[in-house]
């Protein structure tokens, strides 16, 4: 590249065309543009080279973007782009191909034509994982839903548990069947009874017991064996406490299928006020976007709509750790108080380019051009002139 003239001149605003006969003059300079965006900040969130209590504010990229709009923006004029160098490279002419570049052609078509291979056996390759993914998925949805169904089934069981040891059901189930047992126990042990010896003794409560676990005809057999006389009196008592234990069981079932139906109506009114809550919060927050003049935006600045739209993203976002969590909060916190002195300022501001506008217009009106600086109005154009200059020389 030829080196530029130099010269004890200053620099001219605006680069002149080089002449025909003269070296090539060095480039022109570019026109300015817009500073490049900033690098995507590290996992902290903070931008490179940032450093103190903000490096890992959710909001580092959105500032950085709000400051990138403080650069200056390019403007664009009327003229007409300087002409090119004459020295400029030009775009290379394509040679005639012969059979050497025939070949050689051949063999990058070919090359690409290998690496398109590889790539679709790479993407058959991972759609083929992907589908396997997609088996397992289900295999591990059936797992789940088994998993929730045993979840569902554990806590019906916890409830159960819970109702059979609750005050109210053992004075209503409990406490009948065991003043009952208590009463036949008084009585049985005041019986005699004969062992496989045919020898007498005092009849004991384990007699009894071991009537109670036995069926109906072989509990009949074995108390007229036992008891003699006195076995329908034993068998009554039998079948008393049967009938306890009866009505006992079916209560405790009707209370496990009972928490199994609240059950159920818990989850399906914590979901009906999960989406209770999420559709009152879309409301409120689209009735606040429209109606509070600080939370909306004009509909033609797409600047200003697409900063808003990241700021709900990062609020809306879920922080993966407590750190995290903290820095967002407290970033949240400054960000909330910080509205409204913001919002002073812009007013502030607001009235005060106001009231320079106001002055500037002063400085800037257009004058008259039919009035002379002494006040005296000038000839209407096309007039004539001779005779006005005559009586102007007169007087």
């Amino acid at each position: 590249m030829p080196e530029p003239v130099k010269t004890n001149a200053p620099p001219s605003p605006t680069p002149a065309a080089p002449a025909a006969s003269a070296a090539p003059a060095a480039p022109p300079p570019a026109t300015p543009v817009a500073s490049p965006a900033p690098s995507p900040a590290p996992s902290g969130g903070a931008p490179p080279g940032a450093s103190g209590p903000g490096d890992d504010s959710p909001f580092a990229v959105l500032d950085a973007k709000i400051k990138e709009f403080d650069a200056p923006r390019p403007t664009t004029t009327g003229k007409a782009e300087p002409t090119k160098p004459s020295g400029a490279p030009q775009p290379p002419q394509a040679p005639t191909k012969g059979p050497k570049e025939l070949r050689a052609e051949l063999d990058r078509l070919n090359g690409e034509l290998g690496a398109k291979t590889r790539a679709y056996n790479e993407l058959e390759t991972k759609i083929a994982e992907f589908e396997k993914r997609g088996k397992d998925t289900t295999v591990l949805t059936d797992r789940l839903a088994a998993m929730e169904k045993a979840l569902a089934d554990k806590e019906s069981e916890i409830r159960t548990i819970k109702q059979e040891a609750s005050p109210e059901f053992k004075e209503k189930w409990d406490k009948p069947f065991d003043q009952a047992a208590e009463y036949a126990k008084s009585v049985i042990t005041q019986l005699t009874v004969e062992d496989s010896s045919g020898t007498p003794r005092q009849a004991r409560w384990d007699d009894f017991v071991e009537l109670y676990n036995m069926p109906y005809n072989k509990a009949f057999a074995v108390a007229r064996e036992k008891f003699g006389d006195a076995a329908q009196m034993v068998i009554n008592h039998m079948t008393e406490l049967h009938r306890l234990q009866h009505n006992r069981n079916n209560a405790l079932q009707e209370e496990r299928t009972k928490a199994m139906e609240r059950s159920k109506k818990e989850e399906a009114d914590r979901i009906g006020e999960t989406e209770r809550i999420n559709t009152a919060w879309k409301t409120v927050n689209e009735d606040l976007s429209t109606k509070v003049e600080g939370y909306k935006d004009t509909p033609e600045d797409k600047e200003l709509s697409d900063l808003r739209q990241q700021g709900y993203q990062i609020f809306d976002s879920e922080t993966k750790t407590l750190q995290q969590r903290i820095v967002k909060n407290a970033h949240i916190r400054q960000r909330v108080a910080a509205y409204g002195p913001n919002q002073l300022q812009i007013k502030r501001l607001t009235t005060k380019v106001a009231e320079l506008t106001k002055e500037l217009e002063k400085y800037t009106a257009v004058p008259d051009a039919n009035k002379r600086t002494g006040g005296q109005t000038a000839p209407a154009a096309g007039g004539d002139w001779e005779a006005e200059a005559r009586k102007a020389l007169a007087s």
